[in-house]
């Protein structure tokens, strides 16, 4: 009996140590998963600290309505999450912050260089108003000299040889016998001429219609038999004129008279056999050169056709001579005078009045025709 109560005793201090080892081993292993939880924590504390830190340096600039209402929206989303230590919901909101910054960076940088073009733009456009009216300023103060020099030259050379030009001596040149209306082109100097249209009335008398000043070639008059393909020369002699064209509608004349429509060239290819005539459409072979007449806006708003060279045609003695609009500058061998000038001497022509035009170097030549 005593040995039976001596091996229970014996048990039970054994079952305690037993016991007590087992509460020992938990109490080690929920230490351990405590303190993991609490190194879990103060790292997911420390990323969200370090996400906060990040997200508040993302300074956004400039914004328009729309983005400061999402940058609105995204910080009060963040400010949410934090406090709810969602740390991949808080990040995404984070990545989205830095997207809109992005965004708005980038349109910034657009608007910046679309305003830097439009400020070279308008600059540029500044300049070329500043040349163009200093251009116009030159050639105005140019034409003025050009005047006051032909001004001056016309009458040393009538105080020279006493010539006037006396509307009798008109009426007696040979384009008078058959004309009622001649227009006369007589070279002042250089590239500028006195340009008059005179006119024959019921009783077979001449009186001058009007006068004008007017502009040549580049290189000045030339006698006829000396001109020759882009010599930029004028050439002397007495025309027809019987037809007319422009950029512009018909002002009236009575002259045949083409609107352009831009499928019109003036061939002066001189080894081609449309050789100074108005051909249309594209060349196809058929010419090397040509005037594409609507190219030249300005000086062919309204154009006389001085028929120079056209029946028979000459290759190589010159092409496209007319009388058009004067744009301030010499011409390429054509008469011109100034646009309200045009108009009125293409509705004072008339066809039944069997029009002339008579080019020379002075009025003794003009009267000598």
């Amino acid at each position: 009996m005593k040995d039976s109560k001596e091996k229970l005793t014996i048990h039970k201090k054994w079952a305690y140590k037993i016991l007590f080892l087992l509460m020992i081993i938990s109490i080690i292993i929920m230490g351990n998963s405590y303190n993991k939880r609490v190194q879990e924590e103060n790292l997911l504390s420390q990323k969200l600290e370090s996400l906060h830190n990040d997200f508040d340096k993302v300074k956004i600039l400039s914004m328009n309505e729309d983005e400061e209402s999402l940058y609105n929206d995204l910080i009060s989303k963040f400010e949410n999450s934090l406090s709810e230590r969602k740390i991949e919901e808080s990040q995404t909101i984070y990545d989205e912050m830095l997207k809109l910054k992005k965004s708005v960076d980038n349109r910034i940088k657009e608007e910046e260089r679309i305003a830097a073009e439009e400020e070279e733009k308008r600059k540029a456009e500044e300049e070329r108003k500043i040349q163009e009216e200093k251009k116009a300023e030159e050639l105005a103060l140019q034409e003025e000299k050009e005047k006051a020099k032909n001004s001056e030259t016309k009458n040393t050379v009538q105080a020279s040889n006493d010539i006037e030009k006396p509307v009798a001596r008109i009426g007696n040149t040979s384009p008078a016998a058959n004309s009622n209306q001649l227009i006369s082109v007589v070279s002042t100097g250089g590239s500028t001429a006195e340009l008059v249209l005179w006119q024959k009335d019921s009783q077979g008398v001449w009186y001058e219609y009007d006068s004008m000043f007017a502009r040549l070639g580049e290189n000045g008059m030339k006698y006829a038999s000396e001109v020759y393909e882009m010599d930029l020369c004028t050439p002397t002699g007495v025309y027809t004129l019987t037809e007319a064209f422009g950029v512009l509608q018909n002002p009236g004349t009575k002259l045949p008279y083409r609107v352009l429509d831009g499928s019109e060239y003036w061939v002066d290819d001189v080894d081609s056999e449309y050789y100074n005539t108005m051909q249309f459409r594209e060349p196809n072979g058929r010419w090397k050169s040509a005037e594409h007449l609507t190219d030249y806006q300005n000086a062919y708003k309204y154009v006389l056709v001085i028929d120079y060279n056209r029946w028979p045609v000459v290759p190589g003695k010159s092409s496209a001579i007319f009388l058009h609009v004067d744009v301030g500058i010499p011409t390429w061998g054509c008469v011109a005078v100034a646009e309200n000038k045009v108009i009125e001497i293409l509705n004072w022509l008339n066809p039944s009045s069997n029009p002339k035009i008579m080019l020379a170097m002075n009025y003794e030549e003009l009267y000598n025709y």
